[in-house]
């Protein structure tokens, strides 16, 4: 008997785009072949996963695929949840948190049968904040010192409207960092040092930071927009019409691109950066070689949303949601873009990773929900941990 392929299905036009796992199982013991695909490739309970079988003959070509009856295991539990059906698509949504291994079996019309399986993510939908005040919680950034503490400006009217400055220690009580005066504004995109003893944070478009230990406000007089902070806490970059270095202890200011970047991002070493230019096309993410300056490496990118986030492994850079609440999130070795729909949360921003990277925290509106943004979080699907 010839070899046989696993063959997975790239999905074009209105059912699939993505695989959910890139290990297909298959019985080589008919004379016929079967590869399963799925979209999205992570998503909540709320999430229909769509799937799709492509079939291969002997000779490595489509087989009719007229003559095929399929049935579908969805939760691996050993138990068809269909009778055998002759469509080659078909939707599902899942009942509860897991990695499933979904089956389908496939019989020819002179009884060959052939199985495949694939893994699909679903991943648990976790509320951080529960917000009553009609106000937004949002532009977050999980503190990178191993505690589970989230910063996020809050509008609350009690503030008369400013944003200002707060944290959770997660699971625990909210904290308000910082207060406003008619002369600093807005308080936006909290961004902790590595050792979590200060926040930089957007204040009327300048680049200001907060001590926690001191209860002080430095105001460098840099204007700037979300401020990224290395890891070993000497830098600061932020985002002008010029992409800014700020020197933190020698208070010094140098030019890192000539552009603005609408995004950008640390690797967990501090050697390299992600960064993502403003009206460009293509979307190209570059990735710069931070001693040298020197760009190493580029993909090419659907649009970014806010914001972009280096994982703390190293391996995955986020990419922000899109225009349709979908999460992108970049392979780094690979190049490949995972998407996860995250259904039953809606207006969903501005991403980032905890500290250990088991969980994904960002602002998002439950739907059904009168409530404004809060701060809510998944956990990270298991094939990137």
């Amino acid at each position: 008997m010839k070899k046989f392929f696993v063959f997975l299905l790239v999905f074009v036009l209105l059912i699939i785009s993505q695989t959910c796992d890139d290990n297909n199982e298959v019985n080589d013991e008919s004379e016929f072949e079967a590869g399963i695909a799925c979209y999205p490739d992570f998503g909540t309970k709320y999430t229909e996963f769509k799937f799709s079988i492509i079939i291969l003959s002997d000779t490595d070509t489509l087989k009719n695929t007229d003559n095929f009856q399929i049935r579908w295991n969805f939760d691996g539990d050993g138990a068809y949840d269909t009778d055998w059906i002759d469509s080659f698509s078909i939707t599902h949504k899942f009942d509860s948190p897991g990695t499933y291994e979904t089956e389908v079996t496939l019989k020819d019309s002179l009884g060959d049968l052939n199985e495949s399986s694939i893994h699909v993510y679903v991943q648990e939908m976790i509320q951080i904040t529960t917000n009553e005040s009609g106000s937004f919680q949002g532009n977050i950034d999980w503190c990178p010192d191993g505690s589970n503490r989230i910063a996020f400006d809050w509008n609350r009217a009690e503030d008369t409207g400013w944003h200002t400055i707060w944290s959770i220690e997660y699971p625990g009580t909210l904290t308000q960092i910082t207060s406003h005066t008619s002369s600093d504004g807005f308080h936006q995109f909290p961004e902790w040092s590595p050792d979590g003893n200060k926040i930089a944070i957007n204040a009327n478009s300048y680049l200001d930071i907060f001590n926690l230990s001191t209860n002080t406000m430095v105001h460098t007089g840099i204007v700037g927009d979300f401020p990224r902070w290395s890891p070993d806490g000497q830098w600061i970059i932020t985002a002008p019409e010029s992409t800014i270095l700020y020197n933190v202890s020698e208070d010094t200011v140098s030019t890192l691109l000539p552009d603005g970047t609408y995004q950008i991002c640390w690797n967990p070493d501090g050697s390299q950066i992600a960064y993502y230019l403003r009206n460009i096309t293509p979307n190209i993410l570059r990735i710069m070689d931070f001693d040298s300056r020197n760009d190493i490496n580029e993909f090419t990118i659907p649009t970014p949303g806010f914001k972009i986030d280096w994982s703390p492994d190293g391996k995955w850079i986020m990419l922000g949601f899109d225009a349709d609440d979908h999460l992108l999130i970049l392979n780094y070795e690979t190049g490949k873009i995972y998407t996860g729909i995250l259904d039953g949360l809606d207006h969903t921003w501005y991403p980032t990773w905890s500290s250990d990277g088991n969980l994904i925290a960002f602002e998002a509106e439950l739907v059904g929900s009168d409530r404004k943004n809060e701060i809510w979080a998944v956990t990270t699907p298991e094939f990137m941990r």
